[in-house]
């Protein structure tokens, strides 16, 4: 966070935890945003941007992140794209998941099952590690592309559907949604959430 306020992006929010300006480490500047979830049930620490994306935008998505202990959370996601401001709960989601440490890109409907469309392999732990998503939306296979690149190796891409065809209104980064089931209390930093037309790549 170069301004070390919250004025570079257009909201946040926490439910059962908190986020706040630290310089306690950075990837980028002397700042990021440490995400503490403190139990008791789901939760988020997140932050975010509004976009404009249709079927078939072509879009790069990132976020630093420094994850101490990877078995804290069971289930959570880092950045994550929706369209709930157009169709509340009957809305759907994409972005990265990281399940047991393992990162996933994944399309979701808030009502229903989670596809895993693409395997980036163990989420680093105790060290910065940039995550960076290329997607061509679309609903139909073929037409689609996902790409992850984890610190501007890029560990995947697929051809796979990835959205509904429809609208997205919002990028969320941080701690997007953690499972309060299975996880236990625990803080992430995060850094530079970016949003471009191209591949930024990592700083180091």
């Amino acid at each position: 966070m170069r301004v070390g306020d919250f004025s570079e992006v257009a909201s946040r929010s926490t439910w059962n935890g908190s986020l706040g300006i630290t310089t306690e480490r950075a990837y980028e500047g002397s700042r990021s945003v440490a995400a503490t979830y403190t139990g008791g049930g789901s939760g988020f620490q997140r932050v975010w941007q509004n976009v404009d994306w249709g079927p078939g935008s072509d879009v790069w998505y990132g976020v630093a992140l420094y994850v101490p202990n990877t078995s804290d959370y069971c289930y959570w996601n880092p950045i994550r794209w929706d369209n709930y401001k157009t169709y509340g709960g009957a809305g759907d989601t994409g972005g990265v998941t990281v399940e047991r440490g393992h990162i996933y890109v994944t399309q979701d409907r808030y009502s229903g099952a989670e596809r895993k469309i693409l395997d980036g392999g163990p989420l680093p732990e105790g060290r910065w590690v940039w995550l960076e998503v290329h997607q061509r939306l679309s609903a139909e296979e073929g037409q689609a592309l996902t790409e992850l690149y984890v610190d501007s190796t890029k560990v995947g891409s697929t051809t796979a559907a990835n959205s509904l065809g429809r609208v997205v209104n919002n990028l969320r980064a941080g701690v997007v949604n953690v499972a309060g089931s299975c996880s236990n209390p625990g803080k992430i930093n995060f850094d530079r959430v970016s949003i471009g037309p191209a591949r930024r790549g990592a700083l180091h």
